[in-house]
């Protein structure tokens, strides 16, 4: 069934690479990567992470190390798994030194 509703506007919804073909029945943790290169995704509230076709609670079931997801059981090896990102971080940048005005400040009353 297609999408029903407008466009999404925003967002980088990402499905990284495949875990699985690691899972071994005793190892727990795992590298996180997209196309190839490690990805950082900052959180686990940021993951949707399914194995064997249940979906794993955020801080229960898995936590993420930097690169790396850390599972509290080790997956069995038949297990299928995919992990899809929802969002990624975005930096907000700090204006330069002199360039903010008086015209660009709001007042409140």
């Amino acid at each position: 069934m297609p999408y029903i509703g407008r466009d999404l506007s925003q967002g980088n919804y990402l499905k990284l690479d495949n875990i699985s073909t690691q899972f071994d029945g005793s190892k727990v943790s795992f590298d996180l990567t997209a196309g190839g290169t490690a990805f950082f995704p900052g959180s686990s509230m940021a993951l949707v992470v399914s194995l064997g076709g249940v979906l794993q609670e955020a801080e229960t079931a898995y936590t993420i190390d930097q690169s790396s997801i850390e599972f509290a059981s080790a997956p069995n090896a038949a297990q299928d798994c995919f992990i899809v990102v929802m969002g990624t971080s975005i930096g907000v940048s700090v204006p330069a030194d002199g360039s903010v005005t008086m015209a660009k400040l709001a007042q409140s009353g």
